[in-house]
């Protein structure tokens, strides 16, 4: 590419080159082929298509519609208990998108639950205090470390600086 984002040799360019340089040689060695799986002169057979996926990025994806059968089924299963990025990619849809269709049959989000409870936060600070890292008490709850610090600073724990930060 040159400094204004267009190809410096485009596709015909270096498949004449490289015909001219076999033509010299000897004709043992094939061309080979510069087509891409996903190039829209792809035979279909070679394009994988994954409903809600994009197959091929020069594509526009498709916008896929819900019945109401499927946004009732949605909303089933979402008050069973599973989540909106796992029902997002199920039915190919975005999450937000999944949120739009729960909003609009008036279905109540789920409120994220707490990750430590009071009790995991006192002994978490108690081990940060005692010189362990977020890291390591993180680990020891099973959480994230960002979690741990979330929970640290709510309760009022101060929190170390980083190694090598001023």
């Amino acid at each position: 590419m040159d400094l204004w984002g267009r190809l410096s040799n485009p596709p015909e360019t270096l498949e004449a080159v490289t015909v001219q340089g076999r033509e010299s040689s000897s004709e043992a060695h094939p061309v080979p082929s510069k087509q891409a799986i996903c190039s829209p002169t792809a035979p279909e057979s070679d394009v994988q298509e994954t409903p809600g996926r994009l197959s091929n990025p020069l594509r526009r994806p498709v916008q896929r519609r819900l019945n109401e059968v499927e946004i009732d089924q949605l909303v089933r299963e979402y008050q069973a208990g599973r989540t909106l990025a796992d029902l997002a990619s199920d039915y190919g849809l975005h999450r937000r998108t999944v949120a739009a269709h729960l909003e609009a049959r008036g279905v109540q989000r789920r409120v994220n639950r707490r990750k430590m409870s009071d009790d995991d936060i006192g002994e978490a600070a108690r081990r940060y205090s005692g010189g362990d890292s977020l890291a390591t008490v993180a680990l020891a709850f099973d959480v994230d470390a960002a979690t741990v610090r979330r929970e640290l600073h709510r309760s009022g724990v101060t929190i170390r600086r980083r190694r090598g930060w001023t």
